[in-house]
């Protein structure tokens, strides 16, 4: 797994690039296509993200910091799709995937989790 610090404005750009977003503010939640605009007076923590990459930006006790998480080639993962209960809020399913590393004595750990697809749902499925 590659991680690439960013600044805010950068990360809000690439952001922009990826189809979906999982952004939590103090005022709502939202999950589905990435929108056009993030209030970031507001925000708490937002995840853009496809099938290999995302881009977080979170707050911290010194305020808004962000990161780019990209899958590579040799990384060892796991996949879990969960479906999503609210389905007309937030859509069909979820899927997570888990990088694994190992420690110097070969015991295996999650190394990283991030968000990798999202699929719309009928609201009565």
């Amino acid at each position: 797994m590659k991680r690439e610090p960013l600044n805010v404005p950068e990360a809000l750009r690439q952001g922009r690039t990826l189809p979906y977003a999982l952004i939590y503010s103090l005022s709502r939640m939202t999950l589905g296509p990435t929108p056009e605009s993030v209030d970031l007076d507001e925000l708490i923590e937002a995840r853009f993200f496809n099938a290999t990459e995302e881009v977080r930006i979170f707050r911290d006790e010194t305020g808004l910091q962000a990161v780019r998480l990209v899958q590579e080639a040799d990384d060892v993962t796991l996949n879990e799709s969960f479906s999503l209960a609210n389905r007309a809020a937030f859509g069909g399913t979820l899927t997570r995937t888990q990088t694994l590393d190992f420690d110097d004595d070969g015991q295996a750990f999650i190394a990283c989790t991030r968000l990798t697809g999202w699929k719309e749902g009928p609201p009565n499925a």
